[in-house]
């Protein structure tokens, strides 16, 4: 059973997914389990959101850069998956 919750964020996702490309503040990525990477994106993201004037940025694992399918993510030992 979906909560009232999860729904939005299923539709937060979709709504996201059907932007036409990456902004300032939403970028995809179908794979990445490098934490220096990742704490430089979500750094990234949150300072340009904060300059774009919005409250919130977002970094979207499993989907495609180009084509905003969603993909399977194949996790490993530092707990992402």
């Amino acid at each position: 059973m979906i909560t009232g919750q999860q729904d939005y964020y299923i539709s937060l996702i979709e709504r996201l997914r059907r932007m036409p490309a990456e902004t300032e503040w939403l970028e995809y990525k179908s794979n990445n389990t490098d934490p220096q990477m990742i704490g430089e994106y979500i750094s990234a993201i949150s300072n340009s959101a904060a300059l774009e004037r919005r409250e919130k940025g977002y970094l979207l694992w499993g989907i495609a850069d180009t084509t905003h399918v969603k993909g399977s993510y194949s996790g490993d030992s530092h707990g992402f998956g």
